[in-house]
């Protein structure tokens, strides 16, 4: 039998939620939905078939969050964007000179 997560239960260890004291600003925004495809085959290895599986939405975003005195979020971190609550899969420093606290952050829509 399949553990499949529906949501109801959970799993893993949750971190605080990053709320730095100015809110950011969001530049750029893009939502991913995955997906697996998986081939049935019979027992001679003959292909009978296909089913595709939903997978993670994932989220990849630029957002400047002011100065360097604020709370920047890391790896592993969760973040409220609109309705959907984003764990941070990888984080990367991006400004230039004179420029806000800048990052490209992505990660996937928590689901519990």
């Amino acid at each position: 039998m399949a553990v499949i997560s529906d949501g109801g239960q959970k799993f893993g260890i949750t971190t605080t939620l990053v709320t730095p004291s100015d809110s950011f600003v969001v530049e750029s925004f893009t939502k991913n939905f995955t997906s697996n495809r998986v081939d049935l085959d019979n027992g001679a290895g003959e292909p009978l078939g296909s089913v595709t599986v939903t997978g993670r939405t994932e989220i990849s975003m630029t957002a400047q969050f002011g100065t360097a005195t604020n709370a920047t979020p890391t790896v592993g971190d969760e973040i409220t964007y609109g309705s959907d609550t984003i764990i941070l899969t990888d984080v990367t420093l991006n400004e230039a000179q004179a420029d806000f606290v800048r990052l490209d952050l992505s990660g996937y829509i928590k689901i519990n």
